[in-house]
């Protein structure tokens, strides 16, 4: 019988979501801590392509246009398949801010924020972007939004870390109309703002703020949020006889409004920070994104909202198999989550988030745990817990030891490497010969508890094994340039050892060998061993060693998502983790 993948389901609903929307078709996508995902019948996918850590997502009409945490601009209009990257007039600064004339669809208009560059402006539909920014002082923009339909006049606000400016010539000078030294990150005015004037303005840290005369003048509003609070984001929604404004904050309350911004009632609220409101093309529905609850959507107008359950933004990266038999998921921005059932429930044990994430994780003695965070290497233990390696500016990345955890090792961002013999109580920083090379990975083997590391020459591309036996280290493998990663397991104490990236090798008792893969074998990007058992994750096929030495492949489903890791469990039986956050499982 032909053996095919089990789907468990995601580990976790939920994680961060920075930018989210709906283009004119209907097709939502968001900007998470796990990457871009497209929302579908079956919930959610990732999309390949575009930008690294996306950070912000636009849709004016059929077509995406995507940004990333770190810079870049990207479009795509086939849901992602193909990409193309327009001129930006020479900005590097991430954009922080979209806002399309409200005749998108005529005029092709479209101006974008910019973390430093100030503001973008294209007039032909995204292929050309040049600055837009005569008047402009502050050139930290976090909001835009139009004000009226651009039929007689072109205004529009921009929030900067200065204030609020206006233009009304959709971008072409710009004039600094209030709040000077207040970060305005949310903007959204009156539908009929032509003869409200109502321009309503969020503040980080100072609250809500409110013009009735186009942006002359500005007055505190909105008591009920609280004056010291940050508002994340502000959507306007109308329907017939009504406009509702939504604000989100940054104590994870969302509020609404039905006089133009007067008075407020908290519809949602959960302790958790609410980062971004997108209202759908037809004004049926507003999306929200929260920094661990994923998505929010709402049908009546911002009322009542309801977790998107199928939502899993959490960004995991790897499986961890523990002695007792239950599996490890871990998550830099989500945590650790523990399945004592072989993968089908998961219960979280150790809780990260966007701004302070676990970077990693390793169990041990006595039910502890060690949790590398931003501020310091943390010794868990129940509520318990003790700084017992700080971080000042190099947190630590990376955590191994062996079996008994008689030898345990930390390695910071800088690659400085730290040893501890009593489970992590007290640490000895280590010499490595590595200083200025990437640590791409760093394992132990059982036997003499021996550190296994590789490492990434940036300047030539290199990547070599290091071992440290006999007190020092010494150069157990190095390749030339063209390997885009590797990743170490020993398998028979510290004498062998199997190195992934786009050349795979393994060592036995002759020496360093290449291993035969199958001709249509993907790139190697994990791989696993318990006992004798071998398997490894190449392309979208999992390959695992017979008792003969051949390797056999079982493709991965249609269903699933890039594969990110996997991990051999004690009866044989195999267990796929993807790039959204789902378990699969191939029986033995």
């Amino acid at each position: 019988m032909t053996k095919t993948w089990q789907r468990l389901g995601p580990v976790a609903w939920g994680g961060s979501v920075l930018s989210i929307q709906t283009n004119v078709p209907g097709d939502t996508w968001a900007a998470t801590g796990g990457g871009l995902l497209a929302r579908g019948e079956d919930g959610w996918r990732p999309v390949s392509g575009g930008p690294a850590q996306v950070g912000l997502v636009a849709a004016p009409g059929v077509n995406w246009w995507v940004a990333g945490l770190n810079g870049g601009l990207a479009s795509t209009l086939n849901s992602g398949r193909t990409w193309w990257e327009p001129f930006l007039d020479n900005i590097d600064e991430p954009l922080t801010c979209f806002a399309a004339s409200p005749s998108w669809a005529i005029d092709r208009v479209m101006l974008a924020g910019t973390a430093g560059g100030g503001i973008l402006k294209t007039i032909d539909g995204g292929r050309r972007w040049l600055g837009a920014n005569f008047g402009l002082q502050d050139y930290t923009v976090l909001a835009l939004a139009p004000a009226t339909d651009w039929s007689r006049r072109e205004v529009i606000f921009a929030g900067t870390l200065d204030g609020v400016y206006r233009s009304s010539g959709g971008g072409r000078a710009w004039k600094h109309v209030g709040m000077a030294g207040l970060p305005v990150q949310a903007l959204a005015a009156s539908a009929d703002f032509d003869q409200s004037g109502v321009v309503l303005a969020g503040s980080e840290g100072a609250g809500l703020f409110r013009t009735t005369d186009g942006g002359q003048t500005w007055e505190p509003a909105g008591d009920a949020l609280g004056r010291e609070v940050s508002i994340n984001a502000l959507a306007r929604m109308t329907a017939p006889d009504i406009e509702v404004f939504i604000a989100a904050t940054d104590n994870g309350d969302m509020w609404r409004s039905e006089d133009l911004g007067v008075s407020w009632t908290r519809t949602y609220e959960n302790g958790e920070p609410v980062l971004t409101l997108a209202v759908t093309p037809d004004g049926k529905q507003i999306w929200a994104g929260a920094s661990e609850r994923g998505a929010l959507a709402s049908h009546d107008l911002g009322l009542t909202w309801m977790p998107d359950e199928t939502l899993c933004a959490w960004g995991f990266r790897r499986l961890l198999g523990q002695d007792d038999g239950a599996v490890l998921a871990w998550s830099p921005t989500g945590g650790v989550w523990r399945s004592a059932d072989g993968g089908a429930s998961w219960e979280r044990i150790a809780a990260g988030s966007h701004y302070e994430p676990i970077y990693a994780y390793l169990a041990v003695g006595d039910g502890g745990a060690l949790e590398a965070r931003t501020e310091a290497l943390v010794l868990r233990n129940g509520d318990r817990e003790l700084a017992v390696l700080e971080a000042g500016d190099a947190p630590v990345v990376m955590l191994a030891a062996d079996g008994k955890r008689s030898a345990i090792f930390a390695a910071d961002v800088y690659t400085n490497l730290f040893r501890s013999s009593d489970q992590g109580l007290t640490w000895a920083e280590v010499e490595s010969p590595w200083a200025g090379q990437q640590l791409l990975t760093l394992v132990v083997a059982d036997e003499g508890a021996v550190p296994v590391a590789a490492t990434h020459d940036a300047d030539s591309g290199a990547v070599t094994v290091w071992r440290h036996a006999g007190g020092a280290w010494e150069s157990w493998l190095a390749r030339p340039a063209g390997w885009a990663g590797a990743a170490v397991v020993p398998l028979t104490g510290e004498t062998s050892a199997l190195i992934a990236g786009e050349v795979w090798s393994h060592r036995d008792d002759a020496g360093w060998q290449q291993a035969t893969l199958p001709e249509d074998a993907g790139t190697v990007v994990a791989l696993a061993q318990n006992g004798d058992a071998q398997c490894l994750i190449a392309g979208r096929a999992v390959l695992r060693k017979t008792q003969t030495g051949e390797w056999e492949a079982f493709a991965v489903s249609d269903e699933a998502a890039n594969p990110v890791d996997l991990l051999i469990q004690a009866d044989g039986s195999v267990l796929l983790l993807d790039a959204a956050g789902t378990i699969w499982k191939l029986e033995a």
